[in-house]
């Protein structure tokens, strides 16, 4: 009989706490990041994204953002937004940066190397972006949508490169 209380104590318990357990709030799902948070104010990061090199512009009531992308593939990311606390995703300027054997890792490596420190700017309805290549020069990307991929234009050296 003294096991048979126990077990049923013990019964108890377990239904008491899958009770309490069962009548508790569900924390909210987050499906995404946001910096927005609803009232006016904003929360950093703004983003969950490495944008090194960030340089941004307004155009309009619009604001766009291009960011160091390196050695990866697609290169300068284009974001853009209308607060600067709300991004999104507008496309990359090259789909893939191929300047040569190195750059497709046959015979040698452009690691750490690539696209750096991008300049947006915008004039007369079209936009452009310029970077740095190391050892490859000046790449201008140019077009009257930012969507991308944007037209590449390689400035030769000797004026164009830091070597």
């Amino acid at each position: 009989m003294p096991h048979q209380r126990s077990l049923l104590a013990y019964v108890s318990l377990l239904l008491t706490l899958a009770g309490v357990l069962a009548s508790a709030p569900a924390p909210p799902v987050v499906t995404h990041w946001t910096a927005d948070n609803g009232n006016g104010t904003y929360s950093n990061p703004l983003f969950y994204e490495e944008f090194e090199d960030p340089d941004v512009i307004r155009v309009g009531g619009d604001y766009y953002l291009a960011g160091t992308t390196m050695h990866m593939n697609p290169g300068v990311q284009i974001m853009h937004s209308r607060d600067l606390v709300n991004w999104e995703l507008s496309g990359y300027a090259i789909d893939r940066l191929d300047l040569g054997p190195a750059y497709r890792l046959e015979g040698g490596s452009i690691y750490g190397r690539g696209i750096w420190a991008p300049c947006i700017r915008y004039h007369q309805g079209t936009f452009s972006i310029f970077s740095n290549v190391n050892g490859a020069g000046l790449q201008v990307f140019r077009s009257t949508s930012i969507k991308g991929p944007l037209p590449l234009v390689e400035i030769a050296p000797p004026y164009s490169s830091i070597k």
